[in-house]
């Protein structure tokens, strides 16, 4: 891990301040096939006095990867709940779920 933090971090000694968002909930992420991006929707989880207002923000990028490990808000569409209910006869678990043993 100290390996990859120097890599990153030696050509861009403000790689985290300017690239990771930290106490941010992710509200959407869509993808737009026209222009191959992803729209990302986030809200920072945090207020700050000087602004009591949760903060929005939307940003597009051409690539997304989820990392919210096991302590992620499970999110499971009704949609997809239905759908797989057909096709399984145990109960649908959200990953998080299972990395935390309460299924």
């Amino acid at each position: 891990m100290e390996y990859l933090l120097a890599r990153v971090t030696h050509q861009a000694p403000d790689f985290f301040e300017r690239y990771v968002q930290f106490q941010t909930k992710v509200d959407t992420v869509t993808y737009d096939e026209t222009t191959e991006t992803f729209a990302v929707t986030t809200t920072k989880t945090t207020t700050e006095e000087s602004s009591p207002e949760p903060q929005q923000q939307q940003r597009t990028f051409d690539k997304v990867i989820w990392a919210a490990g096991e302590y992620g808000i499970p999110k499971m569409p009704k949609e997809i709940t239905q759908a797989l209910a057909n096709f399984t006869r145990g109960p649908v678990v959200h990953s998080t779920q299972f990395c935390r043993g309460t299924t």
